[in-house]
């Protein structure tokens, strides 16, 4: 049975055989007692010459658990009781009251005055709307109602282990934000000494892959860095031609842009024109750049060099050809004059009326 408080009760009972009168004139009654393994003696009743049976008042189940042995002690008629013979004195032990270990908590059975802000519905324990439930020291606050076998209509849990929270999971009403939030956090590792992927309460976070002796890996991702008018992006990301790059670095104000490729690193400008590329062509580097008529200005690569010449004119610099630095030896006649030996190379412009060549020789 159930006591008030929710308590589990228990009743003991027991009968006995009465002596007869004729036989023992000085009988004068039984008293009932029962004795714990410390030899502590508790008094259930006593009873008359003519009764031969009892049944005790509801008792609380001990905890820890007691054993008892129960003696029926016969009293004269003077109601002195005799003494209590271990082996003599009838009776029996093993007595053991345990609690029930199936079944449900009735909350009808306990007083509700001492679960404040906690009401009973439907068989289910619920925190009132203004309430909430909370652990006292500190651990779990509940905030709404706490629906058992609905979860999604509890509105929070916040962690609050001294006076100020340091995280929640669920919907916060100051911030109006839905989610997990917590003030410093660490991932990853065997335990917190070696988590690789950590925060800090102040807004820092940390990436040390030492700490857990792995590697740091971005799958499908993009990482991008805005600090000080510049914007830096980590990503696979397709750019002109048909090639992706992986890394761009890009000032906010111009939209001045570097890029790198696996083969080649290029310069754009405001409007992602390339104007600029430094890299490999086959087993050979190159480089080469552009003017902001879109034309080349400057190339380079293994075998030549190609400049594009300006020439000072009444409007202002006009393009007047583009010479070409090749190193390949060829002979060549100059006018109607051989000339002395084959040339290291020549130097090459090409303007409207042909192509000019002027022989060098290395001296």
């Amino acid at each position: 049975m159930l006591s008030v408080d929710g308590t589990e009760q228990y009743k003991l009972s027991g009968s006995w055989t009465n002596p007869l009168k004729t036989v023992n004139p000085n009988f004068g009654g039984t008293r009932v007692v029962l004795r714990d393994s410390s030899g502590n003696d508790e008094v259930i009743g006593t009873y008359g010459p003519l009764v031969s049976s009892f049944i005790s008042e509801w008792r609380h189940i001990p905890n820890p658990s007691v054993t008892y042995t129960m003696y029926y002690v016969s009293l004269d008629v003077n109601g002195n009781p005799n003494s209590i013979v271990p082996g003599i004195t009838p009776g029996f032990g093993g007595i053991a009251p345990v609690a029930q270990t199936t079944g449900s908590l009735n909350g009808g059975r306990f007083s509700l005055a001492s679960l404040n802000g906690l009401t009973v519905s439907g068989g289910k324990l619920q925190p009132n709307a203004t309430g909430g439930l909370g652990i006292v020291a500190g651990a779990i606050q509940m905030a709404g109602v706490a629906d058992v076998g609905h979860a999604q209509a509890m509105t929070a849990i916040y962690i609050k282990p001294t006076t100020s929270i340091i995280g929640f999971m669920g919907f916060d009403a100051a911030s109006g934000y839905e989610g997990d939030w917590s003030s410093q956090s660490k991932k990853g590792g065997s335990g917190p000494a070696n988590a690789p992927f950590y925060t800090d309460n102040v807004g820092n976070l940390f990436l040390d892959a030492t700490l857990g002796g792995g590697s740091v890996s971005i799958l499908g991702g993009t990482f991008s860095l805005n600090s000080n008018g510049i914007t830096t992006t980590l990503d696979n990301n397709l750019g002109a031609g048909g090639s992706y790059y992986g890394l761009s670095v890009k000032d906010n104000a111009s939209s001045l842009e570097f890029r790198v490729y696996p083969n080649q690193l290029t310069w754009t400008n405001g409007s992602g024109v390339t104007i600029g590329m430094l890299g490999q062509n086959a087993n050979s580097g190159f480089l080469e750049i552009i003017n902001s008529l879109g034309s080349t200005a400057l190339s380079v690569d293994s075998s030549q060099v190609d400049a594009l010449l300006y020439i000072p004119g009444a409007g202002g610099m006009t393009i007047g050809g583009f010479l070409t630095l090749q190193s390949t030896s060829t002979s060549a006649t100059a006018g109607t004059a051989t000339l002395p030996s084959a040339p290291a190379g020549f130097f090459k412009m090409k303007t409207s009326s042909g192509e000019v060549r002027v022989p060098y020789y290395h001296v």
